[in-house]
């Protein structure tokens, strides 16, 4: 049995609902060995966060396993870096999503107890 953590249902709804709405407006060739690659890994993280939020569907906490966790997270992570700037600050509803998915991320990385790089070790 593969390695699984406990994380807030929320911090995963926002977590899959994110990599979900991206892979829809992802341009990927099928043609493309590496392409292929990522939509698999995608779907295998995306199946078992829907699995894993039905299954536990009347909990607060769900479990996962920890290597589609660190999936989910770091697509998360890397599109966030870019959407983040982005946000209209005068926009209560940017404001919130931006919110909502930082604490997801936050989340996830405390559910894997990761400790975020600093800034120092992120320029190396």
């Amino acid at each position: 049995m593969k390695d699984t953590v406990k994380i807030k249902r929320e911090a995963l709804e926002q977590l899959t609902d994110f990599v979900r709405k991206y892979i829809e407006v992802a341009h990927l060739e099928t043609s493309d060995n590496e392409d292929l690659t990522y939509i698999i890994n995608v779907t295998n993280a995306l199946m078992a966060g829907k699995y894993s939020l039905e299954l536990y569907k009347n909990e607060n906490h769900v479990f996962i396993e920890i290597e589609q966790l660190e999936f989910l997270t770091g697509q998360t992570q890397d599109s966030f870096d870019y959407m983040a700037p982005d946000t209209n600050w005068n926009c209560l509803s940017d404001m919130l999503a931006t919110n909502l998915l930082a604490s997801a991320i936050l989340e996830a990385r405390q559910a894997m107890q990761i400790e975020p790089e600093t800034k120092e070790e992120q320029s190396k």
